[in-house]
Formats: C-alpha cells, sequence, structure tokens
C-alpha cells in the first residue's frame, strides 16, 4: 500500500480492501462526516467502523486484519477486541447501524434525540463504561434487533425501548438492579433474553415483572446459572398484581392470596376459567375487564368487595359468595350475556348489598337466586 494517500481516493481503497479479502461485509461513505463506514455483523451483535478519510494512512494497514477475522466468522468481542487494539474506531453516537456506546456518548442532551424513534439502528452495545441509559433513550426505533446492557448500568430506565417491535434478543449484566417502568413495551418480538447474573440475583431486580415480563412474549430468562421460568402470575405480599401470559387460557390462582388488584386480568381475550381460592377477601376495579372468552366465575364466601367485570361479553353466569357486602354499580356494565346469578347467601344478605338496580342493568339479569329463594327482580335502567 501506498505510504500517502491521496485524497479523495478513500472509497476506491476500502473496496478494493474489501474486495481482496473476501469478508462478507457492508461499505458505504459519509460525505459528511469525511468517513468511509464498514459494518459486520457475526452474530447477535454487529459492529460498524468509522474510517475517517483523515486517517486512511492509519487504517489501510490494520484493517485487513479485521476483514480476515470476519471472512473467518470471528465472534463480535473478537472483532470489538481487534478494532480497540488497533486505534479502528467504532463508529459509537455516529453509528447509523451497528453501535457500541461509551461513557462519553451518553449525555442528557444529545443521548435521547440520537436515538429516540431511530429507523436505521439494528444493534446497540452498550460497554462498561456506560453508567446511565436516558429515559425513552431508544423508544420506538423500528429497526432495532439487539441491545447489550453493559456491566456499568444498574437501572435500564423507563420506557427505554418502549415500541421497538423488531427488538428480539437483550443481554443484561448482572450490574443492572432495577428495570425502570415500561421499559420494554410493545416490544412484542422480545424472545430471546439473557441476564448474566444468577436467578437469585434476578429475582432481586426491582420492577421487572411489571416494566417487562408482562410486555413480552419471553416466557424464560437465560441466567447465569440456570433458567428462570417467568411465572403465570406476578404475586406481591398475597396480592395477584398481573397476569404475566398474554394468551392464558385457564389460571388456578393459588392459596394465601388474598386480594386480586386492579386490572389484573384485563383483556385476556383467551381466559375461558379462573378458579379463585378461598380466602380472596377483595377483586378490585377492571380485575377481569373485557375477559372475553370467560364464560362463567364462582366467587368464594371470603370475598367481601367485588368489582372488576366489566366488558366480559360472554360472562353467562356468576356464583357469588354469601360474604360479599359490597359491589361496584359498575362491575358487570357491557356484560350482554349475563343472565345466571347466584348467591350463596340469604334474600336479605342479597337485599343489603345491591343498593343500586343498575348492578345488573347493562345484562339478562331478571331474578338472583338466594338460598333461601330468589331475590326480588332487578330493575333495568
Amino acid at each position: 500500500m501506498a505510504e500517502t494517500i491521496e485524497a479523495g481516493k478513500e472509497k476506491e481503497i476500502l473496496s478494493k480492501l474489501v474486495a481482496d479479502s473476501g469478508a462478507s461485509v457492508e461499505i458505504w461513505e459519509e460525505e459528511n462526516d469525511k468517513s468511509q463506514r464498514l459494518a459486520a455483523k457475526n452474530g447477535t451483535f454487529g459492529i460498524e467502523l468509522r474510517l475517517l478519510n483523515s486517517k486512511a494512512k492509519a487504517w489501510v494497514k490494520t484493517l485487513p486484519g479485521f476483514l480476515d477475522k470476519v471472512k473467518r466468522a470471528a465472534s463480535f468481542q473478537e472483532l470489538l477486541a481487534y478494532a480497540n487494539e488497533n486505534k479502528l474506531e467504532a463508529a459509537g453516537e455516529k453509528a447509523k447501524k451497528y453501535a457500541v456506546l461509551t461513557k462519553e456518548v451518553v449525555k442528557e442532551t444529545t443521548f435521547h434525540a440520537k436515538y429516540q424513534s431511530n429507523n436505521s439502528l439494528e444493534t446497540v452495545y452498550l460497554t462498561d463504561s456506560v453508567t446511565k441509559i436516558e429515559d425513552d433513550a431508544f423508544a420506538n426505533s423500528k429497526a432495532l434487533q439487539a441491545i447489550f446492557i453493559g456491566n456499568g448500568v444498574t437501572d435500564a430506565g423507563y420506557e427505554t425501548f418502549y415500541g421497538c417491535d423488531k427488538l428480539s434478543s437483550v443481554v443484561i449484566s448482572a450490574s443492572v438492579k432495577k428495570m425502570g417502568g415500561r421499559a420494554f413495551a410493545g416490544c412484542s418480538a422480545l424472545t430471546d433474553v439473557e441476564f448474566k447474573g444468577t436467578i437469585a440475583e434476578w429475582e432481586n431486580v426491582e420492577k421487572k415483572e411489571l416494566c417487562m415480563l408482562q410486555c413480552i412474549p419471553a416466557t424464560s430468562i437465560k441466567c447465569a446459572d440456570g433458567v428462570w421460568e417467568k411465572p403465570q402470575l406476578w404475586i406481591v405480599n398475597g396480592e395477584v398484581k398481573k397476569c404475566l401470559y398474554e394468551n392464558a387460557d385457564n389460571v388456578i390462582i393459588p392459596d394465601g392470596v388474598t386480594k386480586i388488584c386492579y386490572d389484573a386480568f384485563s383483556f385476556q381475550r383467551s381466559l375461558a376459567s379462573v378458579t379463585i381460592p378461598d380466602g380472596v377477601t377483595e377483586i378490585g376495579t377492571s380485575a377481569f375487564k373485557s375477559c372475553i372468552a370467560l364464560k362463567s366465575i364462582i366467587i368464594p364466601d371470603s370475598v367481601v368487595k367485588l368489582d372488576g367485570f366489566t366488558d366480559c361479553l360472554s360472562l353467562e353466569s356468576i356464583v357469588i359468595g354469601s360474604g360479599v357486602t359490597d359491589i361496584n354499580w359498575m362491575t358487570f356494565c357491557g356484560c350482554k350475556s349475563l343472565a345466571s346469578v347466584e348467591f350463596r347467601g340469604t334474600k336479605a344478605q342479597w337485599e343489603a348489598v345491591v343498593r343500586k338496580d343498575t348492578t345488573f342493568s347493562q345484562t339478562q339479569v331478571k331474578i338472583v337466586k338466594c338460598s333461601d329463594g330468589e331475590a326480588a327482580p332487578v330493575q333495568a335502567q
């Protein structure tokens, strides 16, 4: 190779180096940046080199070694190590396809705007020097397929990857202790998640259920010492917070649960059967909202406060335990198929519970069967 590089010949020289190597890479010119770009991907993650025209004399000497590694299918880590050792600059925040990011490029003033709604970036590798990911940093990046969160990040940020519907692979280092709210909401293709720590460490990551596991199709997390299986239900201190399986059809709530919380099973459109154990005392607002496959339900005698079946369009029958004393007037709004209601208490108990005739106003219910006979007809609104 010549000792000097004639200005304007950098693109031609790069093309020849690539052709001679036989390596499978992409190359293009960034005129505004006065650089040549070379993108290579072996496996999940890719690396994009920013080859400045002003430094062509240097990179023409070391690039052949990089191309040889690409041809031999070297790992991403090997490619990155070679690039660092030989001063071949990874594109970083200027990357168009594959970004390798360091602490210096994660700034509040530039990071958020740079990557949010990016439609070309396919993989992102956060090195261990990165300590923070800005909220919404990669939100709606429609080309993003894989992300590696390095060993310096402790908090994954709020809605960090929201709406990245092509994101299929995520590697999370053991340093992460908290997942920001809705970090992976809308990541409908995310099936491969790896956590570099142990199963016990993953169990202690805060907000992992709420922000990640209920939003993605992955049912397990690969950990350093085994596989963590995603539970069907997210239960905290005896309260069912959320059903984590998107297409759950049969759910048996375990003994020990005392409350089914707001929105816990809402919009579970495949849910056809639910078993609620004795011991549950409260069913919260919208708990089973729009469970359109649910046809019948038995409420145990332990339940005191009942709510949450709005717009269960297929619900035909319900058995209500004798302990119920409070039913929200909107509990069965939109349950147009509901015709049969059995109350395990007496007529007197039922009359004390139902304070408003509107309880079943949008259903087909005409009478309530009680333990000692039928209660008075429910007046339509």
